[in-house]
């Protein structure tokens, strides 16, 4: 008779072939805004050599601002004032996930007709396994960058980059016209701002917006579908994500982000990292028990993480709370991230 091993109740390399596919395909910030490339909003870096510490500094050259040129007398020969070459660090923070533990039983995937044998029963299991730990690892990571970006948006100075149109009174629901305020918060380099990160309920408003406007390739394009009808012609993301919303009376408020090249990176300091299937034979049913594990380290641009606030292994919480970040930019237009706060039609 042949011998089953335990490594046959589970099929590594299967499973991940399906989280990488999940991951990519079932979250739009990972579709639209996620990229290893220079212009991603949101870059991601795969980069294991920066396993160690918990935070991540990243030195770069400070602004030193219009004082740099000046004008020369030429019938003086006075001392010039110096301009001073000074560096500031941005601090990212790492975050440590786990994956499981997941547990199923031989006996049950035999009652419940999954495949023949047990070869076909591990590869159901490997794959469903997989698929969903790259849908679950998405969103989780995707709900600690929204919480990330708000924190940070909210730490800038005197709210900075916040227009706020929403109303107690009566509702001010987003537009083209508020998307446009919230631009001009960038002053001169507004068309930094390359995507949108908002809500369902906000693209709706965007596409009745849309709809209701009678010349060419505004409603018609809304009608058939262009998820970036009404933008401003910049890149939309729909992310349903709870901290997209604020509790408020009457009404609650909606917050759509605005991102710019590389305002956050991802660093996957630890990709995800599935262990060899423990058996337990002392139960009545032979259990196999998965467990994964995974780091990413948040890196951001013109910002550092205030480790002394927020500590280290932030849950998303801490994340969102702009007193864990401290600005580290010289002009507020080196932050390339705006938040508007607006009404929603439907309450």
């Amino acid at each position: 008779m042949p011998v089953t091993m335990p490594t046959d109740f589970f099929l590594p390399q299967l499973a991940l072939q399906y989280t990488r596919q999940a991951f990519n395909d079932s979250i739009q910030l990972m579709q639209r805004l996620v990229g290893s490339g220079p212009n991603s909003p949101v870059q991601l870096v795969n980069d294991p050599t920066m396993e160690v510490s918990q935070y991540l500094q990243q030195p770069r050259f400070a602004r030193m601002g219009l004082g740099l040129i000046s004008v020369r007398d030429i019938t003086s020969n006075s001392t010039a004032t110096a301009q001073k070459l000074t560096a500031v660090n941005d601090i990212g923070v790492k975050l440590h996930r786990k994956v499981g533990p997941v547990e199923w039983t031989y006996d049950a995937a035999r009652l419940a007709g999954l495949g023949h044998d047990d070869n076909t029963r591990a590869a159901m299991i490997s794959a469903e396994y997989g698929r969903q730990v790259g849908e679950y690892m998405a969103l989780h990571i995707q709900r600690s960058v929204v919480a990330a970006l708000r924190g940070m948006v909210e730490a800038m100075t005197s709210s900075a980059h916040t227009y706020t149109a929403w109303s107690a009174s009566a509702r001010t629901n987003i537009s083209p016209a508020a998307l446009s305020y919230g631009l001009n918060l960038m002053a001169d380099a507004r068309d930094s701002i390359t995507s949108w990160v908002l809500r369902s309920e906000t693209l709706q408003d965007l596409y009745a917006d849309a709809m209701g406007r009678g010349y060419p390739n505004i409603g018609d394009r809304a009608l058939s579908g262009n998820t970036d009808t009404n933008t401003l012609g910049k890149i939309t993301a729909m992310v349903d994500d709870p901290n997209l919303t604020v509790s408020a009376s009457p009404f609650s408020k909606y917050i759509t982000l605005g991102l710019g090249a590389q305002v956050l990176q991802i660093y996957a300091t630890l990709p995800f990292t599935s262990y060899i299937p423990y058996v337990a034979t002392d139960r009545e049913t032979v259990t196999v028990r998965l467990r994964g594990d995974f780091d990413i380290e948040l890196a951001p641009r013109g910002f550092q993480w205030n480790s002394g606030a927020g500590g280290a292994n932030p849950s998303d919480s801490a994340l969102v709370t702009s007193g864990n970040w401290t600005p580290t930019y010289t002009s507020h237009k080196e932050a390339k991230i705006i938040e508007i706060v607006h009404n929603y039609s439907g309450n």
